[in-house]
């Protein structure tokens, strides 16, 4: 896993009115979760991570080391 950097993972909430909330992931630990993508992405870009955003819904733990599952986030 690449430290220092922030990954944006999407996972069901049925509290939610979306039925989703987004976790953002740092050194293998959940250090925010939010409503929206954006909102996750915002505030990891304002902490001053690099983020990454999963490709697939959350289907178990993230694997980090994979490039595949994610995208940079804009």
């Amino acid at each position: 896993m690449a430290n220092g950097h922030a990954y944006v993972v999407q996972k069901d909430n049925a509290e939610n009115a979306s039925g989703f909330e987004y976790h953002v992931w740092v050194n293998g630990k959940v250090v925010k979760i939010t409503v929206t993508q954006k909102e996750a992405a915002d505030w990891a870009i304002d902490k001053g991570y690099p983020v990454h955003v999963a490709r697939v819904r959350f289907t178990g733990l993230p694997d980090f080391d994979n490039p595949n599952h994610w995208r940079e986030y804009p």
